[in-house]
């Protein structure tokens, strides 16, 4: 990973680059993002500069050996630390195997969330679903790491991905080696959810906030990222609206051919709920029980990212609008249904269900429940609006 193949965010990359070719480089930083903002792809595309023999004006080479191998995941001096599941008989050794899934998995996605990696380990390992954590025994390997000298390269970079997933006993252990690392050792931290960090880990690191990918950048990104063949303007417009800049997310939509599908099941979904007709809910339940886990998430991501334009449209903001047409003639039909009350308060019952289906909570009881709420809360914006529903 180069910052040249990051999306978007130039003037970030040309940021971090020059702090590194003027040799300003903090022995411990952390690169902090939304999720799937591209936290670790700077954290990967860093280390690789840092370690890089033939440096340009603004990147690494992407030829020397050391950018090869950082490349392949195998750079000796470049590790790597991420949350995993505890073991039935330690507190999770360090793995090699979880090390070689997780190596294929950035391979694939650099901008992968923390549920990505979950998904992730359930598919290759068959994981038993169990909380992800860093535990302890792994900062015991980062202090053996971190006192070793680099083989090929200046420094022994450590990369500590999702900081914020630190077992509570890990914590006191991990602080001094942040605070008195080795000379040659250098310590980048990649974090999706920075308020949820103790401040005495954050008092020890440099941050460096990763700005959110706009839509003309990520829709550049995935363009460039499909063979001519499969590039789609209106899908790839659609999708980058949905995701609000979250690039894992984009790049696990383009493989999937149902994202147009979504909107005529949000219009019958509303229709259901605003009337309480249960056999109509059920309808809507049992065509969103025929896709896969992830699409049903994309389904509530897409909802929440239609309550969110109802918002700006509600509040006259049509000039940051990213709505589809047709999405855009629906819409102004809805509207009146809607106040600011009902809008903040669906969008906070959408993340909920997300955050239970996540869990893996039944789609059947999440969306059924989250039907009548909805409905409840039509009745109660006509109530405060004084229209008859």
């Amino acid at each position: 990973m180069l910052l040249r193949e990051i999306a978007g965010n130039e003037d970030f990359k040309n940021s971090i680059a020059g702090m590194i070719l003027r040799g300003r480089i903090p022995s411990a930083m952390m690169f902090s993002s939304t999720e799937g903002g591209g936290a670790l792809a700077f954290a990967i595309a860093t280390a690789t500069l840092l370690l890089c023999q033939n440096k340009t004006a603004n990147d690494a080479c992407g030829i020397c050996d050391n950018c090869k191998k950082a490349a392949h995941g195998v750079h000796p001096d470049i590790k790597f630390f991420f949350p995993s599941e505890a073991q039935p008989d330690s507190e999770t050794e360090y793995n090699n195997e979880n090390l070689a899934i997780f190596r294929a998995a950035i391979s694939q996605n650099p901008y992968m969330s923390a549920t990505d990696w979950k998904n992730y380990l359930l598919r290759e390992l068959e994981a038993k679903n169990k909380q992800l954590l860093i535990y302890k025994s792994q900062i015991t390997q980062i202090h053996r790491e971190a006192r070793l000298k680099p083989m090929l390269a200046p420094w022994n970079v450590i990369i500590i991905w999702l900081p914020e997933l630190f077992h509570h006993a890990a914590i006191p252990k991990l602080l001094k080696i942040l605070e008195e690392p080795p000379d040659d050792t250098l310590f980048i931290l990649a974090t999706e959810d920075q308020v949820n960090i103790l401040p005495t880990i954050l008092s020890r690191v440099q941050i460096f906030r990763v700005p959110p990918v706009n839509e003309v950048n990520l829709l550049e990104f995935l363009f460039n990222t499909l063979p001519e063949d499969k590039r789609d303007f209106k899908k790839l417009g659609e999708i980058v609206n949905i995701c609000d800049g979250n690039v894992s997310m984009a790049l696990r939509l383009i493989g999937e051919e149902e994202t147009t599908v979504f909107f005529p099941l949000f219009q019958n979904w509303m229709r259901a709920s605003y009337s309480f007709n249960v056999p109509e809910i059920f309808q809507v339940i049992q065509q969103l029980e025929k896709y896969p886990r992830e699409q049903q998430k994309n389904f509530f991501l897409f909802s929440l990212h239609v309550f969110r334009e109802a918002c700006n449209r509600k509040k006259g903001h049509t000039h940051i609008s990213k709505t589809q047409p047709h999405e855009a003639v629906w819409l102004k039909k809805f509207e009146p249904a809607l106040d600011d009350s009902m809008l903040y308060s669906v969008r906070q019952r959408l993340e909920k269900a997300l955050y239970y289906l996540e869990r893996n909570a039944a789609t059947r009881l999440v969306l059924l429940n989250l039907s009548l709420d909805i409905g409840k809360e039509f009745k109660e914006a006509a109530r405060r609006l004084k229209t008859p529903v």
